[in-house]
């Protein structure tokens, strides 16, 4: 699971013998990316151009942060990952559909 939100945010392989040594293990290199916040934007997939909601990317990265804890025994369970991006989907069609809702009362 936690491959699966990591990879999910940096659209990257978790091993890639192409990349400069301190960058061919993800896992590794994420965890330095997710505690800065400057570094944050770059640890995302730059095929999404900027498209995002980088609040949205942030409550995954955090869930991915969680995943990737040292203490296994502080590791969400695959049911609760589930439930929290579930909320993260569902806060993003929410806040989209307000916002499409707000524009079009301002076009009356």
């Amino acid at each position: 699971m936690k491959e699966f939100c990591v990879l999910t945010v940096t659209g990257r392989r978790p091993v890639d013998r192409n990349r400069p040594e301190n960058k061919q293990k993800l896992l590794d290199w994420v965890r330095a990316h997710l505690t800065d916040v400057k570094k944050f934007t770059l640890m995302i997939e730059p095929k999404l151009e900027g498209k995002y909601s980088l609040k949205s990317a942030q409550k995954l990265a955090a869930i991915a942060n969680k995943c990737l804890s040292r203490q296994a025994k502080t590791h969400p369970t695959t049911n609760e990952v589930l439930e929290l991006l579930n909320k993260i989907v569902e806060n993003r069609h929410w806040n989209h559909l307000s916002n499409t809702l707000e524009e079009s009362g301002s076009e009356r």
